[in-house]
């Protein structure tokens, strides 16, 4: 097995650990938090977390632009190399402590103009207290960015899944402990702070174990350089504002409209998928520097071939996902949150379908950032985020809750599946009617499985935490199984199992 497979493979393994442990440690946690504090307090806190959330764009694409152009001088090996490398590392620390100095600023301002906006004079000294401890968090970990592209880029993604782990279990526990004292939100916010210091303080750790010729020097630091990132990292930034818009700003408008208890309720909803398309986008994300490294020795036809077999395994993931969650969410709810809640499954159906269709073009999106084409990405995204702002808050008036799950829903359809396509076609010269029935023809098979797998198990179906997990773990040897034998060629089947099991020489 090559290095790099050998890497990825461990990376995915891990990663898929602590996707489960993050969603199991979530899970349980969430009806503990939301009954400590309340339905208020707790949408309180979503919208603070929504708020918080915005800071993302302070990033202004530049991380991205790290992780890829030290991506592409990884793959070009010569007595220069570490030099360049060094030169992108030192210039994304210096952007990203400028940006972190201005969120805390940011951060003041809109602490002084509360009482604008939070109408509860009570809950304003509460509010202001759990905002400045997040903006600090942020302020104060944003520097460390540079550091966590670099070891992305040497496809280290395992050193981010162990500290994930642990940060979960830690976090998990403080919040016990902090709840049960009655620390309340302010709690929750230091709790944050901690653990989010703790999280890139490793990576900077293993920036140096994966790369020992890492060096902080103002020499490093070029104009050129800085204009390079920001050429390739503008377009990514606009595609973070159209992320915000397509899955942040749904709180802000429940609040606005509706008010903050109606928060809770959707949140359940789109808490249960929002654990799963991050697991998804993290997972096909780390594909992003293997595109990037094969433009970067020309290897397009290369490029061209791992596209169509990742965007098949991309479809079977997303399908047998989303699929789960259809089956099993109403029992899950009603176990996990109880009867009060079960109005949260229409919203579930509405948002699967939404992330489900972003899913399924995981693989075209990383090979476009990875390819240096986000500018695209970044057009479509923007306008996407936009029309679901929009549709949101009118659909909001008319049909509440469910009028906000579609307005993300609809315009996620048009560009996910026919705008986005089209162009990603183009751009490998790969016939899209040909790409078209590659997708279809594994969407068919995978949810074929799941279908006869859930009419085949559905009276074992009942709201019990061992039920739930036990059927979902029949349908997944179920699938795994049936999906590798129908769902690849030989060829790819036999590639699968000699990367597997053969060991590097």
């Amino acid at each position: 097995m090559t290095s790099k497979a050998k890497l990825l493979i461990k990376g995915s393994f891990l990663s898929t650990i602590s996707f489960v442990i993050n969603i199991v440690v979530s899970f349980l946690l969430m009806p503990f938090i939301i009954i400590t504090l309340g339905d208020r307090y707790y949408g309180l806190w979503v919208v603070v977390g929504s708020m918080i959330g915005y800071y993302w764009l302070a990033d202004l694409g530049v991380g991205s632009a790290v992780e890829r152009y030290i991506s592409r001088e990884i793959a070009v090996t010569d007595e220069s190399r570490d030099d360049r490398i060094n030169t992108v590392l030192n210039t994304g620390v210096l952007i990203f402590s400028l940006a972190g100095l201005l969120i805390l600023v940011f951060t003041l301002i809109i602490c002084l103009f509360l009482p604008f906006f939070v109408k509860n004079v009570a809950e304003i000294s509460l509010f202001r207290s759990v905002f400045v401890v997040m903006g600090l968090s942020f302020a104060l970990t944003f520097p460390l960015r540079a550091f966590s592209g670099l070891v992305r880029a040497f496809l280290r993604f395992d050193v981010f899944s162990v500290t994930e782990i642990v940060i979960i279990l830690t976090r998990a526990v403080l919040i016990i402990l902090v709840l049960k004292s009655r620390g309340g939100l302010v709690g929750l916010a230091v709790i944050t702070l901690f653990m989010d210091l703790c999280s890139r303080g490793t990576h900077v750790y293993f920036a140096k174990k994966v790369f020992p010729s890492l060096k902080l020097d103002k020499r490093f630091i070029r104009k050129e350089d800085v204009k390079r990132l920001f050429s390739y990292g503008g377009f990514t930034y606009l595609s973070s504002i159209a992320n915000q818009l397509r899955y942040n700003v749904d709180n802000l408008v429940i609040a606005g409209f509706m008010g903050l208890s109606w928060v809770t309720p959707y949140s359940i909803a789109s808490r249960l998928v929002l654990y799963f398309r991050k697991f998804v986008g993290n997972l096909f994300e780390m594909t992003m520097p293997l595109f990037s490294q094969w433009e970067g020795i020309s290897a397009f036809d290369h490029i061209k071939t791992n596209f169509l077999f990742l965007t098949k395994f991309n479809v079977y993931l997303a399908t047998f996902i989303s699929g789960m969650l259809l089956c099993v969410g109403k029992e899950f709810i009603l176990r996990w949150m109880g009867p009060k809640y079960l109005d949260s499954y229409p919203i579930l159906v509405v948002l699967i379908l939404a992330f489900f269709i972003a899913l399924l073009q995981q693989t075209s999106v990383s090979l476009l950032k990875g390819i240096s084409k986000q500018k695209f990405c970044a057009g479509i995204d923007i306008a996407e985020g936009i029309i679901n702002l929009l549709l949101s808050m009118f659909l909001v008036r008319k049909y509440g809750l469910l009028g906000v799950a579609w307005g993300t829903v609809i315009p996620s359809f048009f560009a996910q599946l026919i705008i986005l396509p089209v162009y990603v076609c183009r751009q490998i010269k790969l016939n899209l009617w040909d790409y078209y029935l590659h997708l279809l023809g594994a969407l068919l098979k995978a949810a074929g499985i799941i279908l006869c797998g859930y009419w085949a198990l559905k009276t074992f179906l009942y709201p019990s935490y061992l039920r739930i997990f036990g059927f979902g773990l029949i349908q997944a040897g179920l699938f795994t199984f049936i999906i590798f034998k129908i769902g690849f060629t030989e060829v790819e089947r036999k590639l699968i199992i000699e990367r597997v099991t053969r060991r590097e020489k």
